[in-house]
Formats: C-alpha cells, sequence, structure tokens
C-alpha cells in the first residue's frame, strides 16, 4: 500500500542532515553528509553553495535507502537549515561567490553604520533582532561596498536552505522568520523593511519572495525528481531556520 511520507533535510553547519518519516512522525530513516567552512581571511567564514546541494542530494539518497521505502512514496519535503548567511544568485541561478555563512564576522564597520543611520533600538524594535555583525543585513552592506560589481550582478540573495529549496523547485523565496532573523523583516508588517533597508541603501530588488515557513512552494523539477527518485507531484515546503524550527 502506497503511503504518504515525508522528507526533512537540514542544510547545516557541518553538514546536512536528512529524515524520512511516516505520517505518524515515527523515524524511518536518516543520512548525512558532512564538510567543513572555508576561512579565506581570519574572521572569514564561507561555504560553497553547491557542496549544500551535492551533500542534500546524497543525504536525502541515504535517508531514503535506511528507511527501506519506496522513494516514490515521499509526498512532501521540508526544509530547515543555518541561517544569516548570504547566496549570490545571478540571473540564470548559479552562485557567484562563495556563500557568506552565519559565523562569518568581516561586516563590523557595516553593522555600525546601521547602527549610526538607523538607531540601535530603531533595528531592534523593527526586526525583532539584537544589532550585531553576524546578520545578513550587514553581510549585504559589507557586499555592496567591498564588492559592489558583484552585488550589481547579483539577481536574488537567498538563506542557505533556501539555495536547496530554489534548486528543488526554481523558486527563490525567503520565509518570514527567516527574513526576521536576518535583520530585513518588518515583524509587524510581515514585510521587508523597506524604509529601514532603503535608508541603508540595500536594493530591495534582490531580494526573494516572501512566504511562510508552512507555505507550499511547488513540486519537485524533473531533474531534481529523477536524482532522488521523488515524483514531480511531492511538494516542497519552504520551512525555516534551525533555531526557529
Amino acid at each position: 500500500m502506497s503511503r504518504n511520507l515525508f522528507l526533512g533535510i537540514d542544510v547545516g553547519t557541518t553538514g546536512t542532515k536528512s529524515a524520512v518519516f511516516d505520517g505518524e512522525g515515527t523515524l524511518l530513516g536518516r543520512g548525512y553528509v558532512e564538510y567543513g567552512v572555508l576561512s579565506p581571511k581570519p574572521g572569514w567564514a564561507e561555504q560553497e553553495p553547491d557542496v549544500w546541494w551535492t551533500s542534500a542530494l546524497k543525504s536525502a539518497q541515504e535517508a531514503i535507502q535506511d528507511s527501506r521505502v519506496a522513494p516514490a512514496e515521499v509526498a512532501c519535503v521540508g526544509l530547515s537549515g543555518q541561517t544569516n548567511g548570504i547566496v549570490c544568485l545571478d540571473e540564470h541561478g548559479s552562485p557567484l561567490r562563495p556563500a557568506i555563512i552565519w559565523m562569518d564576522r568581516r561586516a563590523t564597520k557595516e553593522a555600525e553604520l546601521i547602527r549610526e543611520q538607523i538607531g540601535y533600538e530603531t533595528f531592534h524594535e523593527t526586526t525583532g533582532v539584537l544589532l550585531a555583525p553576524f546578520y545578513s543585513i550587514c553581510k549585504i552592506l559589507w557586499l555592496k561596498y567591498n564588492s559592489a560589481d558583484l552585488l550589481r550582478k547579483t539577481k536574488t540573495i537567498l538563506q542557505p536552505k533556501d539555495y536547496i529549496v530554489f534548486k528543488l523547485t526554481g523558486k527563490r523565496i525567503l520565509d518570514m522568520s527567516s527574513a526576521s532573523s536576518a535583520g530585513i523583516l518588518n515583524t509587524r508588517t510581515r514585510r521587508y523593511a523597506e524604509q529601514m533597508l532603503h535608508d541603508v541603501g540595500i536594493p530591495l530588488e534582490k531580494l526573494p519572495e516572501l512566504v511562510r515557513p508552512s507555505d507550499k512552494i511547488g513540486g519537485v523539477l524533473p531533474e531534481a525528481a529523477a536524482r532522488l527518485g521523488l515524483t514531480e507531484e511531492a511538494v516542497v515546503v519552504a520551512g525555516s531556520g534551525d533555531v526557529m524550527a
């Protein structure tokens, strides 16, 4: 008898883990692929987005194999992952540079700039988070002041787990919970903090569509479905950051 099973993929800092569950929440199988962190300069921390994708595929395949179920029984894929990274994609969906991940501390000056232009309390009241260099908003500003040509070529800035959503569905999204964690959401309106972003000079058009963590983003693209053995009817749900999840 065919079952509706769930595949979860978590894009972590030290590895990507996947798990298959049934409708009662019973763990049926798991997989894990480890990777490292690149540190080209002191205080910098980066990872290659395509390493995440390769690891997501492999760990998901391991989880399905470990569960001893038919891949076609997976009806839904949900995501979680590390927060406060930035993945710069061009118009064709290719990464333009290694992702700057949460533990990176290069954006100290940019955090101070936000404090001067917006104010510590206003930033906190708007976004719900405290101002610190590791938030995505500071990393985006670092790109603006240190790699302006690359930022101009960037079509969309994604979070780590949303790069996997993109590879699975072709959709460029950001869930509201992760957007708040990134320091770019107005938590009262549940929209991007447009005035604040304008004031610090972050172009709104570089940010993806805002969704809820529970939103269905779409079906699995044929190539990804073939690699995982899933049907194209399997639904991908946005999910959220690991801390919030």
